[in-house]
């Protein structure tokens, strides 16, 4: 087995390969490595099983069970950022992170799915998913996709400049190819929620079936919305 200090310095090729993380995680998780058409990699959580958020819920079954990526306010928890290929990232509960996945540098062939994102830190910017743009813009990243890989996104976002879910491209060079579906996103907390999903010089984009709801921080200097924001 690896520590995540040892996974982290993995290059190349890893088509195929499953890498099964346990445990509270407190350091980011940063990959350099790809897989290939039809043989991604695969980041799970959970190496039981699958975990089931069918109907938009985290079961509390899963608690101590799951890998917890919990990073005391810092800021990732997994961060693509090596030009990453066609990963699979499954099954964790991200918490206390102020961006829970975040990816940067011509990404292609991303999917994140079954995570259940929560309680972000005191902090502007914080984001569950957050996908922009630097050396170049990415393509084809499904978040969730079917009715039971949909990720769960609870009390994140706080003050302005905050979203459960967005994509964020460049003037000339435009992230695309975006599915983001069967999500639930919402709020139960005052001082958590801005925005449901936000997508900024994006296109080809696919967004349906979520469920947005009770975005709701009345501290922040933000407006809550529960919206999808495209621009």
């Amino acid at each position: 087995p690896y520590s995540v200090a040892q996974f982290n310095t993995l290059t190349g090729d890893f088509s195929g390969t499953s890498f099964y993380f346990s445990g509270v995680i407190n350091s980011e998780i940063k990959p350099q490595i790809s897989g290939s058409l039809g043989n991604p990699v695969v980041l799970d959580g959970y190496n039981a099983d699958d975990c089931q958020t069918c109907d938009g819920t985290w079961p509390t079954a899963y608690d101590g069970k799951t890998a917890v990526i919990d990073r005391n306010g810092g800021s990732y928890g997994i961060r693509l950022s090596n030009a990453n290929e066609h990963i699979v990232i499954q099954d964790f509960e991200i918490t206390n992170t102020v961006v829970g996945i975040a990816g940067y540098n011509d990404y292609s062939n991303i999917a994140i799915k079954r995570c259940y994102f929560h309680d972000s830190p005191n902090q502007n910017g914080s984001r569950a998913i957050y996908f922009t743009y630097t050396d170049g813009a990415g393509s084809d990243v499904t978040i969730g996709g079917s009715k039971c890989n949909g990720n769960i996104v609870e009390n994140v976002g706080v003050d302005t400049g905050c979203a459960d879910i967005e994509f964020y491209g460049g003037y000339s060079d435009h992230a695309s190819d975006i599915v983001i579906s069967y999500n639930h996103l919402y709020a139960t907390r005052t001082d958590r929620g801005i925005d449901g999903i936000t997508l900024i010089r994006t296109e080809k984009f696919l967004i349906e079936y979520n469920k947005i709801h009770d975005h709701n921080d009345s501290v922040g200097g933000g407006s809550s919305e529960n919206s999808i924001d495209a621009k």
